[in-house]
């Protein structure tokens, strides 16, 4: 009896780790090293940020759970976004989701990436 209780518990210990590894998922993106004009700096800019831009399912889960109401982009029809702090996450009328954010190399701190 107590090798079945044994094996029991490391069967559930054994499940509750994959479980805990199935909580995350697999990145779609991308990443740049950038200034503040993070599309088009000029000559000799200072690149202090890492702007970061989330695609496909990887932006929905977060479009998804983010508590804010999205509301119209005023930089492309049919597009709704999402804007919390740094983080901004929109969705097309395709249903395509992009997230973005940049976070300051020097310290850490988190900034809005991208522009219309």
């Amino acid at each position: 009896m107590p090798k079945a209780i044994a094996a029991l518990a490391l069967l559930f210990c054994s499940t509750a780790a994959i479980a805990q590894v199935d909580a995350y998922s697999k990145l779609s993106g991308s990443l740049t090293i950038t200034s503040e004009n993070g599309d088009d700096p000029p000559p000799g800019a200072v690149k202090d940020r890492v702007g970061f831009v989330l695609y496909g399912a990887s932006a929905k889960q977060v479009y998804d759970a983010m508590k804010v109401k999205p509301a119209l982009n005023v930089c492309e029809d049919g597009m709704r976004i999402k804007t919390a702090g740094a983080l901004e996450c929109s969705r097309d009328e395709q249903d395509n989701y992009t997230c973005m954010f940049a976070i300051m190399l020097a310290n850490g701190r988190s900034k809005p990436f991208g522009s219309c």
